[in-house]
């Protein structure tokens, strides 16, 4: 079995993820090529989709399993696997996905010959602070983890995929947190002490 190209990919892929994502080389690539911020973010999530599909694709297919839960124990471990499905959906539900996606910012640019306001993104707007987002910062990375782990009998493949993931959404909150924080200064290192990244803060 090779796992090593599909990790180089994926590698890959956190690495350009986070790169392309930083508001320094979001302003250089702006300021060298200004005719490409409506269309930067359609771009960047392709490019992602394009190197997932690449990771998916590579990725052995072994069956054999690294353990298995059965009885009580797998029930209620299906069971949260259940809830943290239908909490992810709600966080999903409360994005933007079409500015999140890139076709708002090309939508604004088509209809209204209007550039982003903030770097690629239509406007800098608000830190939210109520709903999911007053007990963790990343609850789309929080219920994604638990969905992960929630497995009752992973496969070698779904353990190397569910690693992976996981540790992109613990490395990439960290990278994600310093941009939240030059986008919203104080405000938001106020909100990192009182909660949690990804999971609650048991104490205050």
């Amino acid at each position: 079995m090779n796992w090593i190209t599909p990790t180089i990919i994926f590698l890959l892929f956190c690495v350009s993820h986070s790169y392309l994502a930083e508001a320094s080389v979001k302003e250089e690539i702006f300021e060298r090529f200004p005719c490409i911020q409506p269309f930067y973010r359609i771009l960047y999530s392709l490019l992602s989709v394009l190197l997932l599909a690449l990771w998916f694709w590579y990725i052995p297919n072994e069956s054999t399993l690294v353990y298995s839960v059965s009885g009580f124990f797998k029930g209620l471990i299906l069971s949260v696997k259940f809830i943290s499905i239908i909490f992810f959906i709600y966080a999903l539900l409360k994005f933007n996905l079409g500015v999140f996606v890139g076709t708002r910012q090309i939508k604004d640019f088509l209809k209204h010959k209007k550039n982003p306001e903030y770097l690629d993104e239509p406007q800098k707007g608000e830190l939210i602070t109520t709903g999911l987002q007053k007990y963790v910062r990343h609850p789309l990375y929080t219920f994604s983890i638990l969905v992960l782990i929630t497995n009752p009998s992973p496969t070698i493949t779904e353990a190397y995929l569910s690693s992976c993931l996981i540790l992109y959404f613990w490395i990439g909150s960290y990278f994600e947190e310093k941009k939240l924080v030059q986008r919203f200064g104080e405000e938001y290192k106020r909100y990192q002490a009182k909660t949690g990244r990804l999971f609650p803060k048991l104490k205050q």
